[in-house]
């Protein structure tokens, strides 16, 4: 320790660590930010998030299973980690499959909402009257 920093070296170290991470946190910020706004795109992650803990999951069960001989200790690994994987993987593709339809629905709402106001604007013009915004 020092008079002008009393912080032990290793603090300095990790205040260091922190604020070099700050810088890329700031620099990823916006993006980060869009991200966090747009709920599809969070939700999407999600999804993802869960689909890989679910590969993870199996990984660790096999890993585990397969370091034992005996079947009777297999299958608390095989239980635990294979079905809760699998659960994580369902979970994660559905959030990924309701999230897709919900987008593309959106988009099919958007696409009429424009045909339709296209239709009023031509029958206006045909009845003559003001053209609406």
């Amino acid at each position: 320790m020092s008079a002008r920093n009393p912080l032990p070296a290793a603090g300095r170290g990790l205040r260091t660590l922190g604020s070099a991470v700050g810088r890329g946190f700031r620099r990823a910020g916006p993006a980060l930010g869009r991200v966090a706004r747009d709920p599809f795109a969070l939700s999407v992650w999600l999804g993802i998030g869960l689909v890989l803990a679910g590969f993870a999951a199996i990984a660790l069960a096999w890993r585990g299973s397969a370091a034992l001989i005996a079947v009777p200790l297999q299958i608390p690994f095989i239980v635990s980690g294979g079905f809760a994987g699998l659960g994580f993987v369902a979970l994660g593709v559905g959030v990924l499959n309701v999230q897709l339809a919900r987008r593309l629905s959106a988009e099919r709402r958007a696409r009429l909402r424009a045909v339709t106001s296209a239709a009023e604007s031509v029958l206006d013009r045909l009845r003559g009257d003001p053209v609406r915004p």
